[in-house]
């Protein structure tokens, strides 16, 4: 048996990050994903440096467990072979600006016509309606709109870019996916499908979800670096070691908190888990000086095994050698066919009885082709006449 959504065809129309995350995990989860790009344009994260020999690095990390069907998609008989493919599909997924697909003749109400069961998601800054919503973005720009940056960033400092992209990954890719599957449960039960408006602003908004209700409660404006989880706690905190490393400190409970101060051999500190004001600043400084007297891993061997809620601050080179990681299949090696070995992050969800053990390295532009121009019903005659005329690769 394969994945949970073996059976299930995505029509993946979509570039750069959240789109191709999204549909990538939707690909793990065994659903026949088709990335369709205009062969005169593809995605353009296939371009951008570093790369796999001629494999952008960004491309290669969000487009496994897919096939490529690379056409003309601003010519007449390109978008009749995009149409014909959404008939024989379930889902579409495009992350163009609102209206951008109805002006190429390819949006939600086209093919609903072609196929009224199509789950048609859009992926956009700010979703389809509202003030913004023909507003360009980046993920940065959706983090600042929604009040997330304001809380990112040391005390009396700026804020600060995180360095990954929070609003990609959750607000569009992640949101596309329960989206996805939340049609996909309706549609059994209503037989028809509809169209999925995705917005990186409005997915990444829960992220301010608790700031905001202390807010609202009364706890006043959150303070950048001084807030419950963002440095006000001297149990719940990073501190630097010896050997200019860091360890994570999140003892938020209080038996973890006594543990830590019996390994650290500060029993007084037992009760002043939640110390304010100078005595908690007297504590901070007090424990800076303490962990920079052993390496960060002379530290981890005091406190690994013990229930502490402590533990090192990984590099990335670190990350892929760590013994859980790789345990957990989140490690994986693919043999691309021109970027040759290479390695990516594993799938993140386990099934019992759906196993989603499958790895396909993201295919090279136009791979599938002929395999899709045949699913679609074109022969032999008509394929060569598409090449011939350019419309496809």
């Amino acid at each position: 048996m394969g994945g949970p959504l073996e059976g299930i065809r995505i029509i993946d129309f979509t570039r750069l990050y959240p789109g191709p995350f999204g549909t990538q995990l939707l690909g793990d989860m065994g659903a026949e994903v088709i990335k369709v790009e205009d062969k005169n344009s593809p995605d353009y994260i296939r371009f951008f440096p570093p790369k796999f020999k001629d494999e952008g690095a960004g491309y290669i990390a969000v487009n496994r467990n897919k096939k490529s069907f690379a056409l003309d998609t601003r010519s007449d008989e390109g978008i009749e072979l995009f149409l014909k493919l959404a008939e024989k599909s379930d889902v579409v997924v495009e992350q163009f600006r609102p209206g951008i697909m109805d002006k190429m003749g390819l949006g939600y109400e086209t093919a609903k016509k072609r196929n009224e069961r199509i789950i048609y998601a859009s992926i956009t800054g700010f979703g389809q309606t509202g003030p913004y919503a023909q507003v360009p973005g980046h993920d940065m720009n959706y983090m600042g709109l929604a009040g997330i940056s304001d809380v990112i960033g040391p005390k009396d400092g700026p804020p600060v870019i995180p360095g990954i992209q929070i609003a990609d990954v959750a607000g569009g890719g992640l949101m596309s996916v329960i989206g996805i599957l939340a049609a996909l449960a309706a549609r059994e039960r209503t037989g028809v499908g509809q169209h999925v408006d995705i917005s990186m602003f409005d997915g990444v908004l829960p992220f301010i979800g608790m700031i905001y209700a202390n807010y609202l409660a009364g706890g006043g404006m959150p303070e950048r670096g001084n807030t419950f989880l963002s440095g006000a706690l001297v149990c719940y905190n990073i501190y630097e070691t010896k050997d200019n490393k860091y360890i994570t400190l999140g003892a938020l409970e209080y038996k973890f908190w006594k543990r830590v101060c019996e390994l650290i051999e500060r029993p007084q500190y037992t009760d002043k888990q939640y110390a304010e004001g100078e005595e908690r600043d007297e504590i901070h400084k007090d424990l800076t000086e303490l962990f920079q007297t052993k390496t960060r891993d002379e530290w981890l061997e005091i406190f690994r095994g013990e229930e502490s809620m402590t533990d090192g601050v990984l590099t990335i080179d670190e990350v892929e050698k760590d013994p859980h990681a790789i345990a957990r299949e989140m490690i994986v090696e693919m043999d691309h066919p021109t970027a040759g070995k290479i390695k990516g992050i594993g799938i993140p969800l386990k099934f019992s009885g759906t196993p989603t053990s499958k790895i396909v390295p993201p295919p090279v532009l136009g791979q599938h082709n002929e395999e899709i121009l045949s699913l679609i019903g074109i022969d032999d005659a008509g394929r060569k006449e598409l090449k011939d005329k350019g419309v496809v690769l």
